[in-house]
């Protein structure tokens, strides 16, 4: 029986991330070079745009295989870390590449596209980290243990947050700023430096001025224009922000700690 328990452990541990999600992601950048490759082809096939895809689709393809290999590599061996590293980082680069695109879309067939790509980089950045922590506990390496899962929501939803800002289109400067606001103080609430009640006061001001762009657009109700990706993200950042503020405000914890390894 403990044998057969160990087995299942063994496998779980080999399925577990960076592994499995690690080659879900690769699916992304595979999908996005194919995406680059049809529209250079058949949708616009300017010559001078050529110059400038078949490199991309080349370096999306190298993408793909490098995150596909640390997957594999993490379902072979023991060097989750490593692993992860490299899958967070290649998963987070595809995010990036694809973050843009998002925010232009018009179409639902468009939206559902990209969120698929979105989805896979997402995949593989929850990997990535998974593979990165692996045997450390995100709790543990807390300052203040019983805060440690309200600084992740912090840090998630100013990361959303920043996202809605636009900063690589049309950005809004005091968004942008009040979301990087929101996930700083995430993070010095996880680390223990500063108040803790000034914090979360922080991230809670922090999360309504940046949510002040999901409702007014130059004076007209956003609402008006419909929502896409970018804003349903900021909706999300928004409530996952004022949660995590609320909560460590109100959390009764112990005193401050070193954190484990």
């Amino acid at each position: 029986m403990n044998r057969e328990w160990r087995t299942q452990e063994g496998l779980k541990d080999r399925l577990v991330s960076p592994g499995i999600l690690g080659l879900a992601a690769a699916a992304g950048p595979f999908a996005l070079a194919y995406n680059v490759w049809w529209g250079e082809k058949y949708v616009d096939p300017r010559p001078e745009l050529a110059f400038y895809a078949t490199p991309l689709e080349f370096f999306l393809i190298g993408l793909g295989l490098v995150i596909a290999f640390y997957g594999v590599l993490s379902l072979a061996g023991t060097e989750h870390r490593v692993s992860g590293s490299a899958v967070f980082a290649g998963s987070l680069l595809t995010g990036l590449i694809v973050i843009p695109s998002a925010l232009v879309t018009f179409t639902l067939i468009e939206e559902l596209i990209l969120a698929g790509y979105l989805s896979s980089s997402t995949l593989g950045i929850i990997g990535g980290l998974k593979g990165i922590y692996w045997e450390r506990s995100w709790r543990n390496g807390a300052a203040i243990p019983e805060l440690a899962e309200y600084s992740k929501w912090a840090l998630i939803g100013g990361l959303l947050l920043l996202i809605d800002a636009h900063p690589w289109r049309d950005p809004e400067p005091l968004a942008i700023l009040a979301s990087i606001v929101v996930a700083i103080s995430g993070a010095f609430v996880y680390k223990g430096g500063g108040n803790r009640r000034l914090l979360a006061l922080m991230i809670i001001a922090g999360a309504l001025w940046a949510s002040n762009s999901l409702w007014m657009y130059y004076g007209v109700f956003r609402l008006n224009y419909g929502l896409g990706i970018a804003s349903i993200l900021g909706f999300a950042g928004t409530v996952l922000s004022v949660i995590a503020g609320v909560k460590i405000w109100t959390s009764k914890v112990s005193k401050l700690q070193a954190p484990k390894q």
